[in-house]
């Protein structure tokens, strides 16, 4: 059985079939997307057909192959095969069969250049296959899945970042617990150290166990101050009492919500007759000029299709014009991955996270983190971590899970991957999506032996960005 290795989405496969002998565009605004109001549009043809498909959603062929018509540098601008982006740029995902990414550089953070010409991968995002999705499900090493192109990406497209569904289909785990009512909260000391205030919660859970040791999760307290966004549990009493450490001041001493840090759901919203304000429980990343869906809310009146956004208050808020007055907490969910403003497909480094919800001008930091020059917006991708978890369901992890045992028989201790600060940890600092060339065998027996604890392949690359696990070194400078 081919495995699959860690899910990252620095770059994913863009979908589909263009119009036959039309000229290359984006997926997210392009081929895949039919024009309004057209009943007689010819694209529906490159793809499916009524009565002799040969592959499941009335496709022509295989899905696999049917995207790689097109996406294999001769119907589209990325090329999904050979890694090469528009342009004839690096893709940043890399290639499902070669890749360019300049793996022996590991030194700093903008050391990961690109090569000339690509390398046969070691590892890659299988698709069309069976495999395994490594740190799916409640136990074990990993979760059986089949993955395809349409698994991540509606080729109908949607609006999303690179057509992101909101939640890949064929998920290993894709169901986020429910928030929990919060009865009372107690601070119970404080540290000065960066792992901030710790505060002990009595929450009603409708099952014992909900949450883990080092579970992120985020707080709303009866006013909207009173938030902890994206903390960490760091321990569990019983089934109704936690301990839930974050970096920021509290003001609540009883009632609101806990919950996991999904990206897609929304706390809350309150509207004043002109526009409505959003609070989501998770660091978002939007910006102003983004287009959201937001459904599930009761009332009706504050669900939007393609609502524009007209400005964003915090990290945790964001406002779109709305009629609707008055406020509900009952929730909702927006969908997905949001679309970036400026769609980059290329990368001219492999490290630097500057593809996604970036305004500012960009200013390559002596850490190549993509920080915005006037202390804006950046273009690291806050929620992405949380996205590839509802695959690797075990993999998340908060701050400070190096050093507390969650429990979890296989990943005991892990490194965490839920940050949502530029240049902080999340998936993609480490994982390319679609396949990678880098080497676990060259230079010394260590990182070679790494994979077969959790694979049984000795010398398995995990989609890592770096040849021997050198991606330690973009951090961890030893």
């Amino acid at each position: 059985m081919k495995r699959l290795a860690f899910l990252g989405v620095g770059s994913a496969v863009i979908l589909g079939l263009g119009v036959m002998g039309a000229a290359p565009a984006f997926a997210d605004n392009g081929p895949h997307v039919s024009t309004a109001g057209n009943t007689t549009v010819d694209r529906c043809a490159a793809c499916h057909r009524a009565h002799t498909a040969q592959d499941s959603y009335l496709l022509k062929s295989a899905q696999t192959s049917l995207c790689t018509t097109c996406h294999d540098g001769t119907g589209a601008t990325t090329d999904v095969v050979r890694g090469i982006g528009s342009g004839a740029g690096a893709l940043r995902g890399g290639g499902f069969s070669y890749a360019l990414i300049n793996t022996t550089s590991g030194v700093n953070r903008s050391s990961i250049g690109v090569l000339t010409s690509g390398q046969v991968v070691t590892s890659k995002h299988d698709v069309g296959v069976a495999g395994t999705a490594w740190g799916g499900g409640a136990t074990g090493t990993g979760t059986a899945i089949t993955l395809e192109c349409g698994s991540c990406h509606d080729p109908h497209g949607n609006g999303n970042y690179r057509i992101l569904r909101p939640i890949p289909n064929d998920a290993a785990g894709i169901t986020f617990p429910s928030p929990v009512g919060v009865t009372s909260v107690t601070q119970t000391s404080f540290q000065v150290t960066s792992h901030g205030t710790n505060y002990y919660y009595a929450v009603v859970l409708s099952a014992a166990g909900t949450f883990k040791v080092t579970d992120p999760v985020t707080f709303y307290g009866s006013g909207a101050a009173d938030a902890i966004i994206g903390g960490t549990v760091s321990a569990v009493a019983d089934s109704q009492h936690l301990t839930v450490s974050a970096r920021v001041n509290f003001a609540s001493a009883s009632g609101g919500l806990m919950g996991y840090a999904n990206p897609q759901a929304i706390a809350g919203a309150s509207g004043d007759g002109t526009t409505a304000t959003y609070t989501t429980w998770n660091v978002h990343g939007l910006v102003a000029g983004q287009t959201v869906t937001i459904s599930g809310i009761t009332p009706t009146g504050y669900n939007v299709t393609k609502g524009t956004i007209v400005a964003v208050p915090s990290a945790t808020t964001f406002t779109v014009a709305n009629t609707t007055t008055g406020a509900t907490t009952t929730g909702g969910k927006l969908s997905g991955i949001p679309d970036a403003l400026a769609k980059v497909y290329t990368t001219t480094n492999y490290w630097a996270q500057d593809d996604h919800n970036y305004t500012g001008t960009y200013q390559a930091s002596t850490q190549g983190n993509g920080t915005a020059a006037t202390g804006g917006a950046t273009a690291f991708i806050t929620n992405i971590s949380q996205w590839c978890s509802t695959c690797h369901t075990r993999i998340l992890a908060g701050s400070g899970a190096w050093k507390v045992n969650s429990g979890d028989a296989m990943y005991t201790f892990k490194h965490r991957a839920n940050n949502g600060k530029e240049g902080s940890p999340n998936c993609i600092q480490c994982h390319v999506a679609h396949g990678t060339n880098a080497s676990m065998v060259t230079g010394g027996p260590y990182s070679s032996l790494v994979g077969t604890q959790i694979t049984g392949k000795a010398d398995d690359s995990f989609l890592l960005r770096v040849d021997n696990r050198g991606t330690c070194n973009m951090c961890h400078s030893v």
